[in-house]
């Protein structure tokens, strides 16, 4: 059993969102959730969370610099956005998300509101957000709160394998990560061959 709360904010704006999730301002509909998790399973509790409702819940993605100035504690919340993929250090362009409409989006820096200093970790990040601006943070951060965001987009139906070398502005892509802190998230899928897992 999971405690939820909702993110307490007042904003001057007429939006009715479903059930117990919060209007933040531009339409967005968030549910904070204070169960204190690592990263992976932050995914995972957006949507059981949504799934509870009839919903479809996601960690906070691109949105999050559209209610950014909102969020003025120093409590970090990771996002969706992310360079497990490929180690961008202290570059602001070509952060990864996987939004609702996107099998994989790239992000340039005038999409993301990065703190003065940030990016500036080593090897692959996930973002975070605290202070009212978005910090890289490694993966392993753990114990941390859940901002999920309601998605009223349906799922990309762009369904099968993702060929990252072909369809990604970064050259070569490597397959492994640099950073020790980072592993990624995984589901397991029973399938006969990989090609098929793909299509899961």
């Amino acid at each position: 059993m999971h405690t939820v709360y909702i993110v307490l904010l007042i904003v001057v704006e007429s939006f009715a969102c479903p059930l117990d999730l919060v209007h933040m301002g531009s339409g967005i509909c968030v549910l904070e959730i204070v169960d204190r998790v690592n990263y992976c399973d932050a995914h995972r509790l957006c949507k059981l969370e949504g799934q509870k409702r009839g919903l479809r819940l996601l960690v906070i993605g691109t949105n999050v610099s559209k209610i950014v100035q909102f969020i003025v504690n120093s409590t970090h919340y990771p996002t969706r956005i992310h360079s497990l993929l490929s180690n961008r250090k202290a570059s602001r362009n070509l952060w990864q998300t996987h939004e609702a409409k996107y099998t994989l989006k790239w992000l340039m820096a005038d999409e993301l509101n990065w703190a003065d200093t940030e990016p500036a970790g080593d090897g692959e990040q996930i973002v975070v957000v605290f202070d009212a601006n978005l910090h890289d943070r490694p993966q392993d951060i753990r114990n941390r709160p859940v901002l999920c965001e309601l998605s009223t987009d349906p799922p990309s139906d762009r369904t099968g394998i993702t060929l990252f070398r072909g369809s990604t502005p970064l050259q070569p892509f490597e397959n492994f990560m640099d950073a020790s802190l980072s592993t990624g998230c995984f589901l397991r899928i029973t399938s006969t061959t990989i090609l098929l897992c793909g299509f899961k």
